[in-house]
């Protein structure tokens, strides 16, 4: 790099589209996007390898647990059934990871695109270029995922998530 110049920074972090909401709506469709996000996630990690264009898409439809109790009632449909999901998500998870992933579910929500999109232009307007971001609830990154490419490439990003998988 040139004398003076400064390297850009946060060049491989995942960046989203401007306006667009990844994740499905509905509930069962949250649910069956974030355990496929979440199989990938464990295969990729398996193999030590980084996720594709096409994989991407599918990671990105991963959505936290914030209003999906359903996910984690073991019992639906009275004493003697079972939620085949839960079961699911415990065996893919395991115990500390299903427990954290069931706290969040009343407290853990995705924020949706206008909102971000309109949190980014404001602090444009307030003169924002870039600096030291924090982001001190990240869930998946869609805040900083979609954080103008130019304010990201000037700032030092710290993200910090209580639940492991997200």
């Amino acid at each position: 790099k040139a004398s003076g110049t400064v390297a850009a920074k946060n060049t491989n972090n995942n960046h989203a589209e401007r306006g667009k909401d990844y994740a499905p709506k509905g509930v069962d469709a949250r649910i069956e996007a974030n355990i496929k996000a979440i199989e990938l996630m464990q295969q990729l990690m398996l193999e030590g390898k980084q996720a594709t264009p096409a994989q991407m898409k599918v990671l990105r439809q991963y959505s936290g647990w914030g209003g999906l109790g359903k996910a984690f009632n073991e019992n639906p449909n009275g004493p003697y059934s079972y939620n085949p999901t839960t079961k699911r998500l415990k065996e893919l998870l395991g115990d500390e990871a299903f427990r954290l992933a069931e706290d969040s579910r009343d407290s853990a929500f995705y924020t949706p695109a206008v909102v971000i999109d309109t949190m980014w232009d404001i602090a444009r307007a307030m003169g924002f270029k870039g600096g030291t971001v924090l982001e001190g609830s990240a869930g998946i990154g869609n805040i900083i995922g979609a954080m103008p490419t130019d304010m990201s490439k000037r700032s030092d990003i710290h993200a910090v998530e209580i639940d492991e998988t997200t």
